[in-house]
């Protein structure tokens, strides 16, 4: 059977016309995703990693205030969470929350732990296109809606 599979495949690579029909039938799916894109939309409210204690030192672990900032502009129903100007170390994945956009200023860096530890427990991701649960990513979100990273700051990983 597996011969039968792939002697088809090779005769159909070999077809008049094979490569425009992949080009028009990738053309029409990458149409049909963009039309199924729909453009974040945020209340203009800020939350400021530093008011909820995160120092911009590069050393001074910020991790938990990115979180309460987090989680804060998502239950309150949508906003922006801030991370001014200065380097601001992570000890663990920043885990975005429905109706946030992090935004990361002109001037700010997150550096992000390099322990592996920091980022368990694992979390349903993606590994060369196949779903696994391995570590987090750096920025992970997962089965929420309206998120958004902007800003011209540097996420360091």
């Amino acid at each position: 059977m597996k011969k039968f599979i792939i002697t088809l495949l090779f005769v159909f690579t070999l077809l008049p016309g094979h490569q425009l029909f992949c080009r028009q039938g990738a053309r029409r799916m990458v149409k049909q995703i963009e039309n199924n894109i729909i453009a974040p939309v945020f209340i203009d409210r800020n939350y400021l990693i530093t008011d909820y204690g995160a120092i911009g030192d590069g050393m001074t672990d910020a991790f938990p205030a990115i979180s309460r900032a987090i989680d804060i502009c998502s239950t309150k129903g949508c906003g922006r969470v801030v991370v001014p100007a200065g380097k601001f170390f992570s000890g663990g994945p920043v885990v975005l929350k429905s109706n946030v956009n992090l935004y990361v200023s002109e001037g700010a860096e997150i550096l992000f732990s390099t322990n592996e530890k920091d980022y368990l427990p694992p979390v349903l991701t993606r590994w060369e296109g196949i779903e696994v649960f391995n570590f987090s990513p750096l920025v992970y979100a997962y089965n929420v809606k309206n998120i958004a990273i902007t800003g011209k700051g540097t996420l360091n990983g």
